[in-house]
């Protein structure tokens, strides 16, 4: 959909989520009222109710889903400076890093506005130059602030909430906003306008010990006073607080619809040959053990500095079982994949000429709190993964399924100008190897035989492409691209396996040949 169609989806679900609230407040304040031991007037409601009947609601419409934890962690735990437990409302986070976007406090619906103390009520404008003097006021540690106590309170504790992020928090978190339904105020930045005010020496500024920070802006605070404010201003808080507005929603994987809908052509950089690998490990009427893996061919282009595979889900075959050849195989794949390449050349107006996987710089991890950028630079010297660390392999293979137990487990493996990842035939003299006696033999083999196909290994004893020399695993464990989808593949029937052992083809525990030439042939 376009920007504006999302916008007004956004407004219409929102004046539902209102309209069934306004319809539910009343039934509300009376059962507080009747309530035992409740006042005769009718009774404030409650922060629960409102998060309930309103809050929820509004998150739901802004696409943060409070029933997935993917997308919402409610109650979110953190710890303050000094030790005191700390409670998120709402943490909206990215979906695969589980990293900190918005942070939303909830208040009960009755909840004033902030103002001044014994001072009128302000329009937004002046709201947010009121709370961005008391947002200093409160990094400075100063307890007179102008606004009233429990608005200063608030701000107190967003203050504790955002100072208690790590250092990934601190780099991911977005928005920050209070909201009492009827009304809420949105922080643009919220790390800068609540970022500590220290000295020299640790602590918090005070009077007596200040130091210069930087200013809160007041044209970052934006406040909706009410819930008609809110609806007729609803494009404006689409923009602020959208979740494909914040977040990365997009998957890697696209349909060539969705993919001609959403990529715009001159923003199309390099692309690749690929395939989407999907083993399904029990098939059948009774799901006996039985894995089928089906190859669809695709095309991983960049784009906004993001790789997307746009796959063609209507041409996947199967790779076939027990065959010593997969010649038709291969033949039907590269008639598919030039089928679709040819189709978004069309589409796009582009040449679209993929690179070689040589050039293909990797998938990137996603931010985690053992990324780089965040203070966590590898392994530590000395320890066991500095020991036995060895050239990383590149990431040409990307986990898309669910991951879920008994779920299918797909990936996307780029293959630059091929379209698939194995050879015919492996390359070099022939190999004793691809049998696990003969390995035996040569008392080189795994301890037991391995048979049959599995979800991480699509090869079987004696094929022309299986492995038994049980020695090499280990030489491929930190340099094979596509170990998770190909434990016994022979490296020399796999396009890869010049970039593998470019530095070292010597160690290929083949048969007596130049080794070199024979990986560099393929």
């Amino acid at each position: 959909m376009t920007s504006l169609n999302d916008t007004a989806q956004f407004g219409a679900q929102l004046r539902e989520c209102v309209e069934t609230f306004r319809r539910q407040e009343t039934l509300l304040r009376e059962q507080y009222a009747q309530a035992p031991g409740g006042p005769e007037k009718v009774a404030d409601l409650l922060e629960r109710s409102t998060r309930r009947y309103l809050i929820d609601g509004l998150l739901q419409a802004l696409d943060w889903n409070v029933d997935d934890p993917a997308q919402i962690a409610e109650e979110a735990r953190s710890t303050s400076a000094t030790g005191r437990r700390l409670y998120f409302d709402y943490l909206g986070v990215a979906p695969r890093a589980q990293a900190p976007v918005l942070l939303c406090e909830a208040k009960g619906f009755d909840v004033p506005l902030p103002r001044k103390a014994n001072g009128p009520e302000l329009e937004p404008g002046a709201m947010a130059e009121l709370i961005a003097k008391a947002i200093e006021d409160v990094k400075r540690g100063q307890k007179n602030s102008s606004i009233v106590s429990q608005w200063a309170e608030f701000l107190t504790d967003l203050y504790g909430y955002i100072s208690s992020l790590d250092d990934l928090g601190r780099r991911t978190l977005r928005r920050a906003a209070i909201t009492a339904g009827g009304w809420i105020i949105v922080f643009l930045e919220p790390v800068t306008a609540f970022q500590p005010w220290t000295s020299g020496t640790e602590g918090l500024v005070t009077s007596a010990n200040p130091a210069p920070a930087p200013s809160v802006h007041a044209d970052h605070i934006v406040c909706f006073t009410s819930l008609d404010d809110m609806l007729n201003r609803h494009p404006e808080l689409f923009k602020l607080l959208h979740r494909t507005r914040l977040v990365d929603t997009l998957p890697l994987t696209l349909t060539v619809t969705e993919a001609l809908a959403m990529i715009p052509p001159d923003r199309v950089g390099a692309c690749y040959q690929s395939v989407l690998v999907s083993t399904s490990t029990k098939t059948g009427a009774l799901r006996k053990p039985h894995p089928t893996r089906s190859v669809y061919p695709a095309l991983v282009i960049e784009t906004g500095s993001r790789w997307f595979a746009i796959v063609d889900y209507d041409r996947g075959i199967d790779e076939p079982r027990g065959a010593s050849s997969i010649t038709h195989f291969l033949s039907e794949l590269t008639e598919k994949g030039t089928a679709l390449l040819t189709r978004l050349r069309q589409r796009l107006g582009l040449p679209l000429v993929p690179e070689t996987v040589d050039h293909f710089p990797g998938f990137a991890d996603e931010p985690s709190r053992s990324d780089p950028s965040v203070g966590m630079s590898g392994p530590v010297a000395g320890s066991t993964a500095d020991r036995m660390r060895a050239a990383d392999a590149k990431g040409v293979i990307f986990v898309c399924g669910s991951g879920e137990v008994g779920a299918v487990t797909e990936f996307v493996v780029v293959t630059g100008i091929e379209w698939f990842y194995k050879s015919e035939l492996p390359t070099g003299a022939a190999c004793d190897f691809h049998f696990w006696k003969a390995a035996r033999g040569e008392n080189v083999a795994a301890p037991e035989l391995h048979t049959g196909y599995v979800g991480n290994s699509f090869t079987e004893d004696g094929q022309d492409r299986h492995c038994a020399q049980h020695d090499l695993f280990s030489l491929r464990e930190a340099r094979c691209h596509i170990r998770p989808i190909e434990t016994h593949l022979c490296c020399r029937a796999c396009i890869y396996a010049a970039n593998c052992w470019a530095t070292d083809p010597h160690r290929l525990p083949c048969p007596d040949e130049d080794d070199s030439q024979a990986v560099a042939s393929i």
